[in-house]
């Protein structure tokens, strides 16, 4: 596993290289030292705005309880302005010693995916929900200047609408999207507009690409890596709209919230993607088709997935004036030189797939600490 690891790096190293076409792109304007908390930081998209954020020269502390292994911030350990604790969101305590000092707090801890959170619903409710609003009464008492937190498009569900704003009607088809309604309503319930800390919520699209903490169980990664080991993938239905987003995108947004004036962003939610990533589950597919030609994709009629939602991204064009610079190709080439590159990674290896590791280790999610005993 190590040795997988030591290639996975490599490959990342090679993919933020001056590459324009698959390096992770982000702005160098300045905004400021801060000192900011990433909770969650050890996974798929914390390690990722580990990295910008240490590059744009900010001091970060990462409280992760790294469920997926230990070893997705390795690369980053010997940087001086890093600070790394391996802990659990749901310990009081540890949240307070961890949050002392910081002016910002990026929330990314969560249980993510449908099948994932059913596999425990208590401990997903602990940690999506409870956890969440936890973070925000420490966040406020502790004077924390900005709070940010992941949140998810799936909270849309299924609509007939053509494009979903902010203020859409939320329609949850799993406890997942259950969860993170709840999460938002127990963040913006200890803060709100208008007060300390500065909070703002991200609905992100569905994401892809490749980190230091990879996950083959996202629609683009998952399909790709079916398409790279298999020769085949198979679409059920195919109809259905989703909205996408790079990683590198993902934490790029964080970026602009973080440089924003606390005017702006307090009190916001933000849908989090771009106009032209809408795309249907067919059109994902027919672009690995594109760049692996050889893949054989098998279409059927019946789908067990009912998620169907296009997303406005209107406000967070207009406020934070961010616009996605990956395309789904990107994504895709890049997901591919890192199958070909980095010796013995398996996309179907159960460490990458929230659902699949979680359900063969389950007692991983319990907690014994702090308000969750």
């Amino acid at each position: 596993m190590e040795s997988v690891h030591d290639d996975i790096l490599k490959t990342l190293e090679d993919l933020t290289s001056d590459d324009p076409d698959t390096r992770l792109v982000h702005d160098a304007k300045d905004s400021g030292r801060r000192n900011i908390l990433l909770l969650g930081g050890g996974g798929f998209l914390g390690t990722t705005l580990a990295r910008l954020l240490l590059e744009e020269g900010h001091d970060v502390t990462v409280l992760d309880k790294f469920l997926y292994g230990n070893d997705s911030l390795q690369k980053l350990s010997t940087k001086p302005r890093l600070l790394v604790v391996e802990g659990d969101i749901r310990d009081e305590a540890l949240l307070e010693e961890v949050m002392t000092g910081r002016d910002t707090v990026v929330n990314m801890a969560a249980i993510v995916g449908d099948e994932a959170c059913r596999i425990d619903p208590e401990a997903t409710w602990e940690i999506n929900v409870a956890a969440a609003g936890l973070i925000a009464r420490t966040a406020r008492r502790l004077g924390v200047e900005k709070l940010m937190h992941m949140s998810t498009c799936s909270t849309y569900g299924k609509s007939d609408t053509e494009m979903l704003t902010e203020d859409s009607p939320l329609f949850p088809l799993s406890l997942y999207a259950e969860s993170k309604i709840e999460s938002e309503r127990a963040i913006m319930n200890e803060t709100g507009e208008g007060t300390q800390p500065a909070t703002c919520i991200f609905r992100l699209s569905t994401l892809f690409g490749f980190s230091r903490r990879p996950r083959f169980d996202l629609v683009v990664n998952t399909l790709t890596g079916h398409a790279w080991k298999n020769g085949k993938i198979r679409i059920f239905g195919g109809n259905q709209w989703r909205p996408l987003l790079h990683v590198g995108d993902a934490a790029r947004a964080v970026m602009g919230a973080i440089r924003a004036d606390n005017s702006i962003t307090s009190g916001k939610i933000y849908n989090t993607g771009g106009k032209n990533m809408n795309l249907t589950i067919l059109e994902i597919g027919e672009k690995i088709v594109e760049l692996l030609p050889a893949t054989d994709m098998e279409v059927e009629n019946d789908s067990k997935d009912e998620r169907d939602y296009r997303v406005d991204f209107s406000r967070i064009q207009a406020e934070l004036g961010f616009r996605p610079r990956y395309t789904i190709s990107n994504g895709i080439y890049e997901l591919i030189h890192a199958l070909n590159n980095s010796k013995g990674l398996d996309p179907e290896e159960h460490i990458y797939s929230n659902y699949r590791w979680l359900n063969s280790n389950p007692a991983i999610l319990k907690s014994s600490v702090g308000l969750f005993t």
